[in-house]
């Protein structure tokens, strides 16, 4: 019976060992194909089944979204309209909110003593747990060259590594992603594959930022990530795709450049890239329709910059500043004249302003500024 018991006890051992050897033979394998795959095989492969990470959530790619105490005065910054944002900000400064501090040093420059009133809300702002304020007063910055000069120390880079480290702990894959840039851990598989997890969080500045120096890859897929960018409303990518176009880097078409532009419109502050994209696809597509949709992106520029609030009832075509003919006499080296094409009337003008407002009015912008990649 001992007999017995040994001999079983080293059958189990040996199946044990067998078990463990074909378990780490199947995991370096997978270790191995991991490694062998190219950034870009990942980068497709995520592109194929992109459409499971599709959601109708408008906001799902903003920074901020309604709701939340920072989203309108972010958005007022984003718009370049800081006299609105700073009152807001002011109050959350004063309930010891850490991104309000850091936004509020953003838009405080301007003066002899900003460097002080900047310092000290990054400052307040990075011990209450902000690491973008820290990194704003490590001595890499780019504010550590002007206002920031005499406030900045390699402490506080430090102080930010801790800062991310510590949310990289608790499954912050935004933090995660900012280590790589620190540490300039880039472009490997690891990287790559936290590219995509922020992704699919609705985070796309990596994804962004990845596609906008990455040459290597391919057309179809360049025009997928853009799709993808576009379907979560992140207005952010017409930068790119205007870049892209006016340099003749990719040759997608200008419909496809036109029908994204549109589309985003609804969700972003775009307007000045709809205009610039209009004033040179113009040239070669010429059209009454074109025309008007140039003249009406330049309304919406307008009654963006110039309307203090957004709320339907406040909106007024008042607010837009000039006609047709106020449009050419300003931008006469954009108009191209065409003797079949008559000059748009005051009543088509009227009804575009009617259609800009009520745009407006139905349009739900997207915050795509955000702590790390804003540049005021």
């Amino acid at each position: 019976m001992v007999g017995y018991m040994k001999f079983m006890l080293r059958v189990i051992l040996v199946l044990l060992i067998s078990t463990f050897i074909i378990s780490g033979c199947k995991y370096d394998t997978h270790e191995n194909e991991s490694k062998n795959l190219t950034t870009q095989k990942i980068i497709h492969v995520f592109l194929k089944n992109k459409s499971k990470n599709m959601n109708d959530d408008d906001y799902s790619s903003s920074t901020y979204k309604p709701g939340n105490p920072l989203y309108q005065p972010v958005l007022y910054i984003q718009r370049n309209r800081w006299d609105l944002a700073k009152p807001l900000l002011e109050k959350l400064v004063k309930k010891n909110d850490p991104d309000a501090m850091y936004w509020l040093a953003n838009i405080s420059g301007g003066s002899a003593f900003s460097g002080r009133i900047m310092a000290d809300l990054f400052k307040r702002s990075a011990r209450l747990g902000n690491p973008y304020s820290a990194l704003r007063l490590s001595p890499e910055s780019d504010n550590c060259s002007n206002y920031l000069r005499d406030y900045c120390n390699e402490k506080w880079k430090k102080i930010a590594i801790r800062l991310l480290s510590e949310k990289k702990k608790k499954g912050d894959i935004k933090a995660k992603y900012y280590l790589n840039l620190i540490n300039d851990e880039r472009y490997d598989n690891d990287y790559v594959h936290n590219i995509i997890a922020n992704a699919k969080n609705g985070y796309l500045y990596p994804l962004y930022n990845y596609v906008n120096y990455n040459r290597e890859i391919k057309k179809n897929d360049r025009k997928e990530v853009y799709k993808y960018m576009i379907d979560k409303n992140f207005s952010k990518v017409a930068d790119l795709m205007l870049n892209n176009y006016v340099h003749g880097i990719e040759d997608m078409g200008g419909e496809f450049y036109r029908d994204s532009f549109k589309k985003l419109e609804k969700y972003g502050d775009i307007n000045n890239r709809v205009f610039s994209f209009y004033s040179i696809y113009l040239k070669n597509n010429f059209s009454r329709k074109g025309l008007k949709d140039l003249i009406k992106s330049r309304f919406y520029q307008s009654l963006v910059k110039n309307t203090p609030s957004f709320k339907k009832s406040i909106i007024n075509k008042k607010y837009i500043e000039y006609g047709f003919d106020d449009f050419v006499r300003y931008n006469n080296d954009l108009f191209i004249e065409s003797d079949d094409i008559k000059k748009i009337s005051k009543k088509e003008t009227e009804e575009m302003k009617n259609q800009v407002v009520d745009e407006l009015k139905n349009s739900k912008p997207v915050v795509y500024i955000d702590e790390y990649f804003y540049k005021p």
